[in-house]
């Protein structure tokens, strides 16, 4: 239940008009002065914060020359998306071809182009063929997750540049080189395997590409070491405008008359 600002009366459901039936203060126009100023103490507070929000993002994108190269190698590493991965060979009902490179997203759109989805997961319940077609899987999910990690990437990199803090991402570019780096025996054993069954439904070899990746990760990874020391080094020793405090108005504090008690 609300209470007058004025005299600390309790409202009742009934008082509806604007006065305080106690007091007589228009509640809703209480202090309105006063109140109108700390809004406005509140939004240049607001506003100083933001406009230096603005400045360290732009400052952390495209401020200086390393920043615009960072900014360019976080995308670089997507080329392993569209340049070939594999050379391939698959014999399955329908859809076959031999010694093919293909690259991610070759794979991903026949798959949805029209490979028989029903037959590709039924060679993992093979006796045969099952264990090496899994791995092939898994291979491909931990590639998927990489390159999924190194478009996080750019989105936490316009997020940490607000405030020139990147920790976030040196962990997505070590995730991504790791989970590059674990699919490559992942695909090795898997070929290696079908091989050894002697059944030619798929098989191949992975290309150079998967390195490519690697290296790729972990030279934006170093640019953003490089590219974070050299904006702290910026920031310390570039004068910025002081940030003003913090407003905080804190409500005023009703005195309450206690009674006396008298002591027999």
């Amino acid at each position: 239940m609300a209470h007058c600002p004025g005299c600390g009366y309790k409202l009742k459901p009934w008082n509806v008009k604007a006065e305080c039936p106690k007091c007589g203060v228009n509640i809703p126009n209480y202090k309105w002065e006063e109140r109108l100023e700390q809004d406005a103490i509140r939004s240049e507070w607001a506003f100083a914060k933001f406009r230096r929000s603005v400045k360290y993002l732009k400052r952390g994108l495209v401020g200086t020359k390393l920043s615009i190269v960072r900014l360019v190698f976080t995308f670089i590493p997507l080329v392993i998306f569209v340049i070939p991965a594999f050379r391939l060979s698959l014999s399955l009902p329908f859809s076959s071809f031999e010694n093919r490179y293909v690259s991610l997203l070759d794979i991903i759109l026949a798959i949805v182009d029209g490979i028989n989805i029903g037959s590709l997961f039924t060679l993992i319940k093979s006796n045969i063929v099952g264990e090496a077609y899994t791995l092939f899987l898994v291979g491909f999910l931990l590639i998927a997750l990489g390159i999924v990690s190194a478009v996080l990437n750019f989105f936490v990199l316009i997020i940490c540049s607000v405030r020139h803090k990147y920790a976030a991402n040196y962990v997505l570019c070590i995730l991504s080189a790791l989970l590059f780096a674990v699919a490559i025996p992942v695909f090795v054993v898997s070929f290696q395997q079908m091989d050894a069954t002697g059944i030619p439904v798929f098989g191949g070899t992975i290309s150079f590409s998967f390195f490519i990746g690697i290296v790729l990760f972990l030279l934006n990874l170093v640019l953003n070491i490089i590219t974070a020391k050299h904006l702290k080094h910026i920031d310390e020793t570039t004068p910025e405008e002081p940030l003003p405090e913090r407003p905080s108005f804190e409500p005023e504090k009703k005195k309450h008359k206690h009674k006396k008690v008298a002591v027999a």
